[in-house]
């Protein structure tokens, strides 16, 4: 069966991993198996930009990638100045973040904060 897209529909190009709403806040959550920083970085933008496109200003992203810590916060830092956000808007996450519990406990955390 075959469903049938409408006006808007045919329109949206992207994809998105995971929304979560937390109160009235958007958060949108993708994730990469890449491991290199500049396709993590253009993943980047484009989680940044379709959360804002949702969700307004408000709106929070999260990329879970297979970067080093080191690389994690380089990506982080250049992904505020770029796009004139915030740790409190923008998270990344690399492969020392796997762990369930981890993972869970991170994305908690920041939706939490204000």
């Amino acid at each position: 069966m075959e469903s049938k897209k409408t006006f808007w529909t045919e329109k949206l190009d992207f994809e998105l991993d995971v929304i979560l709403v937390y109160g009235y806040q958007l958060c949108g959550i993708s994730i990469t198996t890449a491991s290199k920083k500049a396709k993590c970085k253009h993943k980047g933008f484009e989680i940044i930009m379709r959360t804002r496109q949702m969700g307004g200003d408000e709106s929070k992203s999260v990329l879970i990638t297979r970067l080093s810590e080191g690389q994690v916060q380089a990506l982080q830092n250049e992904l505020e100045l770029d796009t004139g956000g915030t740790s409190k808007n923008i998270m990344i996450l690399g492969k020392d973040d796997f762990k369930k519990e981890k993972l869970i406990k991170k994305i908690k955390q920041f939706m939490e904060v204000n």
